[in-house]
């Protein structure tokens, strides 16, 4: 499901850690499709802009609105 990164620069990494390999950067308004969650908060899918894959944190990303409105 594609979100809405909401960070101004939100690090993209190889691994579901801030100590993993920063891969490249997020910023602010692209979109990020997210294939899994896991339950340290941490988002693994790809960057629409330049189909990047790897990690973020789940916090630097905006929900669709249908699944806000939903719960």
């Amino acid at each position: 499901m594609r979100h809405d990164v909401i960070e101004p620069n939100t690090a993209v990494r190889t691994g579901a850690s801030h100590w993993a390999r920063q891969g490249t950067e997020a910023l602010m308004g692209e979109t990020f499709v997210v294939y899994e969650r896991n339950e340290e908060g941490w988002a693994w899918g790809q960057l629409d802009t330049d189909g990047y894959v790897g990690f973020m944190p789940a916090a630097a990303l905006l929900a669709p609105l249908a699944l806000v409105a939903a719960k």
